[in-house]
């Protein structure tokens, strides 16, 4: 009795243990999944980019040396001039970039990120480190690589044996903008605000600089001020600079004319002169944001002006913190007085934004409306992988001239979403809670615009975009 009473105590053990065991092979493990978004900081480069920035290529290496990402493309979105790609998952550990490249429209390279104690030239890598990140379960990481103009440059300049990809070419010119000075009967250099087309769309923005005791008798002697680098593959340019209280002052080069702008051998750097202007400052009402979601929220304003000039540009600006300006971020919407609206992007979930309207005149001044204070929504904590990217828009003809303003928009997101919203860049939203294949707007007036897609479903929104413009004439 005993032994088979030991024999059954045995057998039992033995089926607990077959069973605990199965347990531990059939059950799965439960993966520990991060994110890594990379940042594109656009701030410190006094160059176009180069026909549009387009893509990023990215490798990326874990802990042991295994190569995780082997230079994919992943597709750059612009938000109000924020570059970044979508977030790329991987398992929580340990990881180093291995190469990051920043390519145009035409596939070219724009910008690279040297590999740190590999670089050829010393120069590059300096004040860089090695990029080890970490990624932890069901955090974002966010990375900001330090990035280099290739212009000039060779793959094992920056530590690569090759890039795979061709580097996109420019050239440089230099330039100022002056201001005459009562006191001493002087053109004296100034800081102002430039940006450049193609003529047609935006290639490059930013500030130039100034410096005491520089005029225009002896700019030529400090050529290292104002460098901008623009893209080879255009042919002509539109150069605008605006300071607040002078008037904005357009011209067209070309190419050639541009070139001739370096130093004191060829014609020098390019001299450009700002008028003085006054002018009655316009008043603004900042609208309450509305239609918000999780990134994405309708703002605007409306403006009254009885000066002597006109409404050049008006539009929004937002920050997390009080007192936003135009060095924040900001977006267009269109010119001339009355309401506008206009689509809000790139915003982060369950944040509060301080936002308000603004508008400049031909000449120059900034006018900012009251502040408001609004908070974006809490994604809905749903499986939204499939709905990233969706939202879609053609454009077309994306260039024709005036009076003939209207163009076509075809929606090519997906087609069960729950609401759909326009801007046309001129002010004007238009909200549909169907799916519409095709959309024609006609505008009222000649300009540059850019045209936003905002897709929403259960929460979730994505957001295309895209530029067209209105000649004013055919030169």
């Amino acid at each position: 009795m005993k032994k088979i009473l030991t024999a059954l105590i045995v057998f039992l053990l033995f089926l607990m243990l077959f069973h605990a065991c199965s347990k531990v092979v059939n059950e799965p493990e439960l993966e520990l999944i991060g994110q890594i978004e990379f940042s594109i900081d656009m701030s410190k480069f006094k160059s176009a980019n180069e026909g549009g920035l387009n893509k990023v290529v990215v490798s990326i290496e874990d802990s042991i040396g295994n190569i995780i990402i082997n230079s994919e493309e992943f597709a750059i979105s612009n938000s109000n001039g924020h570059y970044s790609i979508e977030p790329i998952s991987l398992e929580q550990g340990n990881y180093q970039i291995k190469k990051f490249l920043v390519l145009n429209v035409d596939d070219r390279i724009v910008y690279a990120s040297p590999i740190f104690g590999k670089s050829s030239d010393y120069s590059l890598t300096a004040d860089s480190a090695a990029i080890f990140f970490k990624i932890t379960s069901d955090e974002l990481t966010i990375i900001n690589p330090l990035l280099i103009n290739a212009t000039g440059y060779t793959p094992e300049n920056f530590g690569y044996e090759s890039f795979g990809y061709e580097i996109a070419e420019s050239f440089d010119f230099y330039i100022g903008a002056f201001i005459f000075n009562e006191s001493n009967q002087n053109y004296e250099l100034t800081d102002a605000e430039i940006s450049i087309y193609d003529p047609y769309f935006l290639v490059y923005s930013g500030l130039l600089e100034s410096k005491e005791g520089v005029t225009t008798t002896n700019f030529d002697e400090f050529d290292v001020l104002n460098k901008i680098t623009l893209p080879e593959n255009y042919k002509d340019f539109e150069i605008e600079i605006s300071k607040n209280g002078f008037l904005i002052n357009t011209k067209k080069f070309s190419k050639e004319e541009l070139r001739l702008h370096r130093s004191a051998q060829d014609n020098g750097p390019l001299v450009i002169i700002l008028e003085k202007c006054e002018d009655l400052a316009p008043t603004l009402t900042t609208s309450t944001a509305s239609n918000i979601t999780s990134s994405v929220a309708i703002g605007g304003g409306k403006i009254e002006y009885s000066g002597q000039f006109q409404i050049k540009y008006r539009g929004v600006c937002w920050s997390e913190s009080p007192n936003p300006t135009i060095k924040d971020s900001i977006t267009y919407c269109g010119s001339g007085t009355g309401e506008y609206s206009c689509l809000i992007t790139g915003l982060k979930e369950n944040t509060q934004y301080y936002a308000k309207s603004w508008a400049s005149t031909d000449c120059g001044g900034i006018t900012y409306g009251n502040e408001i204070l609004f908070k974006i929504a809490e994604k809905v904590n749903i499986d939204s992988t499939s709905f990233d990217g969706s939202a879609m828009i053609l454009a077309y003809p994306h260039k024709q001239l005036w009076p003939d303003a209207t163009v076509f928009f075809e929606n090519n997101s997906l087609s069960d979403a729950d609401s759909y919203l326009w801007d046309f860049g001129d002010g004007t939203i238009l909200s549909q809670t169907t799916f519409v294949s095709f959309n024609q707007y006609t505008y009222s007036k000649y300009g540059r615009f850019e045209i936003k897609l905002a897709v929403t479903k259960n929460g979730h929104t994505s957001v295309d975009q895209t530029q067209i413009v209105i000649l004013e004439d055919a030169n």
